[in-house]
């Protein structure tokens, strides 16, 4: 085992993040990922103030992680809605009138 590395040697657990234009350990991101999780599941909270900060810390630029992480909370805002539709327990009304007032004032 070599105690050095070669210059421009990657490690086969690293993986390449081309937008961020930084490689990481693969395990690291799936790691925060569930470390976050638990912790939202725990408190009740979206956990996307949590892990912005945390991809910050690990090299992410912080354009990058904003726009990760806003992508993120709208995949599981839909698995949520998609599964409180199966229990019909979402009045539709009251979302396309919050969704009708969103969009105007975000115009």
């Amino acid at each position: 085992m070599k105690l050095f590395r070669r210059q421009g040697y990657t490690p086969r657990t690293h993986i390449c993040l081309p937008i961020a234009e930084v490689s990481v350990d693969a395990f690291l991101p799936l790691g925060l990922g569930g470390f976050v999780g638990i912790l939202s599941g725990m408190f009740g909270v979206g956990g996307g103030f949590l892990m912005t900060p945390l991809l910050f810390f690990i090299g992410i630029p912080p354009a990058v992680a904003v726009a990760t992480e806003a992508s993120q909370i709208v995949a599981s805002s839909f698995s949520g809605a998609l599964a409180h539709l199966k229990r019909r327990t979402v009045d539709l009304k009251m979302g396309v009138v919050l969704l009708a007032g969103t969009g105007n004032a975000a115009l």
